[in-house]
């Protein structure tokens, strides 16, 4: 059984950790080990625990957060999932609750920044965007990504 809620404060390192799975299952062979190393390397911050708080939601099976995301100033952020769950359109699921998170704060449009393997599944969802830009993390490296967006529509 799956279900999503709102993520708090002590939640905060094991989204820290499904993020560090997901980027090491699902986007190696995209990037070079070097910026792979990079963006995994570290611990939870206070800062990141503060924004699990207050933005993020997990989505958990049978209790265990397998996948996790945000919605901060109208943009996705964080969008993982455990990859031994990838397939199992859990994915899909977080997203369709951020956008229905979004379309209660009033927002008519959603961008992200997609991870260069995460393209097509945002492209089957509805976002647009081709052009290959370049990320710049806050912790000082940058990534290729995907400028994406998509206009919300009101629930039918």
């Amino acid at each position: 059984m799956t279900s999503i809620r709102k993520a708090r404060l002590q939640d905060a390192e094991a989204v820290w950790q499904l993020r560090i799975d997901a980027i090491n299952g699902l986007c190696r062979g995209h990037y070079s080990d070097a910026a792979m190393d990079r963006w995994t390397e570290g611990q939870c911050t206070q800062a990141f625990a503060e924004e699990v708080d207050t933005a993020f939601y997990l989505l958990e099976l049978a209790g265990q957060p397998v996948a996790c995301g945000a919605v901060i100033e109208g943009q996705v952020e964080g969008l993982f999932v455990s990859p031994q769950y990838g397939g199992l359109g859990l994915g899909k699921r977080m997203l369709k609750h951020l956008e229905a998170a979004a379309r209660q704060q009033g927002l008519t449009k959603l961008t992200l920044e997609s991870t260069l393997n995460a393209a097509p599944f945002y492209r089957s969802q509805g976002y647009q965007g081709e052009r290959i830009a370049h990320y710049q993390s806050p912790r000082g490296f940058t990534l290729d990504c995907i400028p994406m967006e998509k206009l919300l529509l009101s629930p039918s």
